[in-house]
């Protein structure tokens, strides 16, 4: 199944208003180390995080990644390809991440290894809920040219494009 890349926009109004749900997200929940938000071709819409460690050009990349091979791997188990991850997990040690789609865009909230993993998905799954209705709000007010982006992209042309970027930096 091949599908072509997408480029993906959004009004400065929407930017904005996804911005300050992802500083709500941030500041009111003291576990949260950052909040990024991602086109689905992995390209940073917006962030907040309360440090500079967080790399979220990087973080955005991986995210649509990470999303998308989670897509592939539930279509590839279900045998259905209809079927997409509502949430990818990782925990380690010292942080926990959950990515999951926020409408048409994806959510990256990253925590502390102590953050209570359910409440870090519930107020996630909030704030991805909350830009889901901004991104759907906004719809048809993008600049003309610019393509919406869909759900079903090729994981392998972005898992490639994440690996020549990381042999690039070596």
């Amino acid at each position: 199944m091949a599908h072509a890349e997408t480029s993906f926009a959004i009004s400065n109004s929407a930017k904005k208003k996804a911005e300050q749900a992802l500083k709500t997200l941030v500041k009111d929940f003291d576990c949260v180390v950052a909040a990024i938000l991602a086109s689905p071709d992995g390209l940073l819409m917006a962030s907040c995080t309360i440090d500079d460690e967080v790399e979220c050009d990087a973080v955005a990349a991986m995210s649509s990644s990470i999303i998308s091979l989670g897509d592939a791997l539930t279509a590839q188990a279900t045998h259905d390809e209809n079927h997409v991850s509502k949430t990818v997990l990782s925990e380690t040690e010292t942080i926990s991440i959950a990515t999951m789609y926020a409408g048409t865009l994806i959510l990256t909230t990253i925590g502390h290894a102590h953050a209570n993993m359910g409440t870090v998905l519930s107020r996630s799954r909030q704030t991805a809920a909350e830009i889901a209705i901004i991104v759907d709000q906004d719809d048809g007010k993008v600049s003309k040219g610019k393509q919406k982006a869909s759900f079903q992209f090729d994981p392998d042309v972005l898992l490639a494009r994440v690996l020549k970027n990381k042999n690039e930096d070596k």
